[in-house]
């Protein structure tokens, strides 16, 4: 009993702290992404499923290639472009009805009036829509960017 006891300190010493979703959304609703990322990279290496995290991390992906300094870091900032792309790609792959109704606290920005009830609600079709809509416009400024870095490596190169 003396040994349980004294060892009680050192195994949970080593153990790191499970992090709930509901703590990581406070910052991301807020789109505090800088203090949010960290907690939610570590959130998905545990949960592998949650639409809308994948959703933030895209979001987050998403911001980080708006400001990146494309001429000086082409790849770097289609490095981020594909990973924003890739997680926002995720989130319309693994959103169900079923994850909108359990956890539609989530999803408010997605709040629409229906045009016929005229009630508010969240439809997947709308959020499917918007995600989609956010991919292309992605992976068109990242042509935009390829080739504008491209014309400028070339105009550095010439003579």
């Amino acid at each position: 009993m003396l040994i349980f006891v004294s060892l009680l300190p050192f195994g949970t010493h080593g153990q790191k702290k499970k992090i709930a979703y509901k703590d990581v959304f406070v910052y991301l609703s807020n789109s505090q992404f800088t203090d949010a990322e960290p907690l939610l990279r570590q959130y998905l290496r545990e949960n592998e499923t949650n639409a809308n995290a994948f959703m933030y991390m895209g979001y987050i992906f998403e911001s980080r290639f708006q400001i990146a300094d494309f001429l000086r870091s082409p790849k770097e900032s289609s490095s981020l472009a594909d990973s924003a792309i890739f997680y926002l790609d995720l989130c319309v792959k693994n959103l169900t009805e079923k994850e909108l109704k359990r956890n539609d606290e989530y999803y408010q920005s997605f709040s629409r009036r229906d045009f016929r009830t005229g009630e508010f609600g969240i439809k997947l079709s709308d959020i499917n829509f918007e995600l989609n809509k956010k991919i292309e416009s992605i992976r068109e400024l990242q042509k935009h960017r390829s080739k504008r870095s491209e014309e400028h490596t070339s105009e550095l190169q010439s003579p």
